[in-house]
């Protein structure tokens, strides 16, 4: 995405000020366009008369009038270049001025006079920024999510209850991919919301700082917190009633508004701020009080370290609170450019327009994106699919251990693995190959794993007479073989998915052909035990290729096989802090002796199976060492 930055200038302190009609600024765009001065063409009472008209009580007409009206001045003061066809393109708005950050730019048009952000075949994006010490803050993009879910309407707010259950539902769906199974109860697969979503109903400022503060004990803190709660407009000096802000209206024993420096703090007590903040709160983006109050809520938070800052302008309507909620999480933890998913939830308010009246010119997003982040974005999509992708697995394992034969749990376990794999293999044709050859080997691995997971899960379901279910199970099984293939393809050395693919070939083609990809992993696992005394994993490497020799045209070898094992048990006990590497070959020589065998349909033409053999290394595996 190509990003244009426009900041305009003027003298004096930016931090207070309020709309002159006439009064100079300077204004920057980037390196395409020489600087420009503008003589403001509005003052500040022409500019909230056209606010208040937008303020939902006025009628359809009025509000309309005053929007177009408004779009032709935003515009003229914006002048938005043309986008080129076929660019994404980001104007990247530097408010640091307070009666400039107070201008709703969302409302430019473009060409034809048509709102310019709302197209959906056309991407220009608005986002703000301020200038000040925050700009040089780096922090990392989180590859999984923890949300954080506020909201309150406590009675002494005057306003209705707050749309909680549907901007519940809609996080839960967008954090459906990583929520993890609810433990100790092993005869139900239940998820475990609270592993990546807190909710606080009816919260207080304390609650949100209590709830930061556990987050960093836990070692697990949130990376993103959404506030739902009615904005309030207070004021600051009673003898000065045009010095007001807007606060929040959280549950308060004194019940006054919540305002913006306080919440920053509260999010503060947890180690690493959140890398986005939602605001689900109407007049959440208001700055138009610049003279007495220069910053709006989001942008508090914003200066405060937080990249990005979601709010409103205007009065936010319930169906555009939640429409805004459900389109930006879902597409921004599906893995798109945050810049995308504002984008894209921009143009889905503006085709609800007649449900979210205009939100879509209320919505505002103060973005701050970290070095690099464009180029970083495929790895950290990368791994944020790899990271659901284990716990679509570890759902798996928990059905299957615990024997639970529920249709329906099968039915979702199997989606969501299956979707985890379909979505990774996207991502991982998303990596640069040469800069990231490291990643796909790993990852082209890992798919291998979770394919060959999702076959066994198909296989239990077909109790050993489904036809449908075993054709699927088949079919999993040989997409998980042309992955480990593509992964050893790029390293040679990656004895790991060589033999997985060396097992496969095996089983479905009762044969390993050609023969010399058997050397060739062989030579690769025992150079790499040679090299260190302390190796665990290549010597069940060797153990699985030595029971696989016959396949590969050699002689028997379940004798070094048993040796390859026992030295690796004494490894284990010498250098891990527990039996994973053990319980790891465990399952693997199970897959011999319970699933790929003769009966079954595996390792065909060869006459017999593997499952005497896989049974003695197991008993190799559990027997008791010498002396002890």
């Amino acid at each position: 995405m190509h990003s244009i930055m426009i900041e305009f200038l003027r003298e004096g302190n930016p931090n207070e000020g309020t709309l002159v009609k006439d009064a100079c600024y300077l204004v920057t765009m980037g390196p395409i366009r020489p600087m420009r001065k503008l003589e403001m063409p509005l003052g500040y009472r022409d500019f909230r008369r056209y606010l208040s008209r937008l303020r939902y009580q006025s009628s359809e007409s009025e509000q309309a009038k005053a929007l177009a009206e408004l779009s032709t001045v935003i515009t003229d003061i914006l002048q938005p270049p043309e986008p080129e066809p076929g660019l994404e393109l980001q104007l990247d708005l530097v408010v640091t001025v307070a009666e400039i950050g107070a201008l709703p730019f969302e409302a430019a048009c473009g060409a034809g006079d048509a709102p310019l952000f709302v197209d959906p075949d056309r991407v220009v994006v608005p986002t703000r920024r301020v200038r000040g010490e925050f700009v040089d803050s780096k922090q990392s993009w989180p590859s999984k999510p923890r949300v954080l879910f506020v909201h309150a309407a406590p009675e002494w707010v005057d306003g209705p209850a707050v749309p909680a259950g549907d901007h519940l539902e809609a996080l839960r769906n967008a954090l459906r991919p990583w929520l993890e199974i609810l433990p100790h109860i092993p005869s139900a697969a239940i998820p475990d919301e609270n592993s990546v979503l807190v909710t606080l109903p009816d919260a207080s400022l304390e609650d949100v700082r209590e709830a930061c503060v556990q987050a960093s004990v836990d070692g697990a803190p949130f990376t993103h917190v959404h506030i739902l709660a009615h904005g309030l407009r207070y004021i600051d000096d009673p003898l000065v009633p045009d010095d007001f802000s807007y606060g929040l209206g959280l549950s308060s024993t004194q019940q006054k508004p919540t305002p913006a420096t306080e919440l920053a703090d509260a999010l503060a007590a947890q180690q690493d701020r959140p890398v986005v903040v939602s605001l689900a709160v109407c007049d959440g983006g208001s700055q138009v009080n610049s003279a007495f109050s220069g910053e709006s809520l989001a942008q508090t938070l914003h200066r405060a370290g937080i990249p990005v800052v979601l709010a409103s302008q205007l009065p936010l309507t319930f169906p555009g609170s939640t429409l805004l909620t459900r389109t930006f999480y879902d597409a921004l933890l599906g893995g798109q450019d945050v810049r995308l998913a504002l984008h894209r939830t921009r143009v889905a308010l503006y085709r609800q327009a007649g449900n979210a009246g205009h939100d879509w010119l209320s919505f505002v997003a103060y973005v701050q994106l970290p070095e690099g982040y464009a180029e970083q974005l495929p790895l950290t999509a990368l791994q944020r699919e790899l990271a659901s992708l284990e716990t679509a697995s570890r759902w798996a394992d928990h059905i299957e251990v615990n024997k639970i034969r529920d249709d329906l749990t099968f039915d979702q376990v199997t989606k969501a693995l299956t979707q985890r794999i379909d979505v990774l293999s996207h991502s991982l044709d998303q990596l640069d190959v040469a800069d990231c050859s490291g990643m796909r080997e790993e990852n082209t691995g890992l798919l291998g794993s979770a394919n060959k997971r999702l076959a066994h899960l198909l296989f239990v379901r077909a109790e050993g007479n489904s036809a449908q279910w075993l054709a699927c199970s088949r079919e999993a099984l040989a997409k998980s073989r042309g992955w480990y293939l593509e992964g050893y393809q790029y390293n040679a050395s990656a004895h790991w998915n060589g033999v997985q693919y060396l097992c496969l070939e095996a089983v479905l083609e009762g044969k390993i052909d050609p023969p010399w990809r058997w050397h060739a992993v062989l030579d690769a696992a025992e150079a790499i035990v040679e090299r260190s005394s302390k190796e665990i994993w290549a010597l069940g490497t060797l153990a699985e290729l030595h029971l696989l020799a016959p396949l590969a045209g050699q002689q028997s070898a379940l004798k070094a096989a048993g040796e390859a094992l026992a030295k690796m048990k004494r490894r284990v006990k010498l250098y891990c802090d527990d039996d994973f590497p053990l319980e790891s070959a465990r399952r693997q020589l199970a897959c011999y002796t319970h699933w790929w065998t003769e009966d079954n349909g595996f390792l065909p033409g060869l006459g017999h199976d593997l499952a005497a053999d896989a049974r003695y290394l197991r008993q190799v595996l559990d027997e008791p060492e010498r002396g002890s």
